[in-house]
């Protein structure tokens, strides 16, 4: 049972979510999850990036070159995490809605996979969530002792 704190805390960011009109639990955990996979693609990357870096190895970032989506073209590091996490809300949003969720629908070449068919209908519901999360709810989460790592829920919550 959670309790105390943590219990706040989840308290806390589910009313950020009904504040932003999703009451839904299901489409709340979704987006939420969306919001880690976004992240952790650039984690991810700078991983590979360091760890070929230091063996010697070449590695070619998702995130290097200019990302299509539809006519359009946009720098792809602009699409990174790190990059635009820390922007205002309304540019974030912007980044999200236009470019982000776009890339991450079209990530997989295989439209028969399941992640191609899941990401179809995928849509990104968080606009006016964007400031609660970057401004007024910095979270951390503990997977365990050792490892800490911003937004990465359903773990526990930890305000920074």
């Amino acid at each position: 049972m959670v309790t105390g704190e943590i219990k706040n805390k989840i308290d806390a960011l589910w009313d950020v979510f009904a504040a932003g009109g999703l009451t839904n639990p299901l489409e709340v955990i979704e987006q939420i999850t969306y919001l880690m996979f976004i992240r952790d693609l650039d984690v991810a990357d700078n991983k590979k990036a360091k760890e070929s870096n230091m063996l010697g190895i070449p590695y070619t970032s998702i995130f290097a070159d200019e990302v299509m989506i539809g006519e359009r073209s946009i720098d792809g590091n602009q699409l990174k995490w790190s990059t635009f996490h820390d922007y205002p809300a309304n540019k974030q949003y912007e980044i999200m809605q236009e470019w982000v969720f776009p890339f991450i629908k079209i990530l997989h070449s295989d439209k028969d996979s399941a992640y191609s068919k899941y990401m179809d209908d995928a849509i990104f519901k968080i606009p006016c969530l964007m400031r609660s999360f970057t401004l007024n709810m910095k979270w951390k989460v503990r997977q365990n002792v050792k490892s800490q790592t911003n937004i990465k829920l359903p773990y526990t919550l930890i305000r920074q």
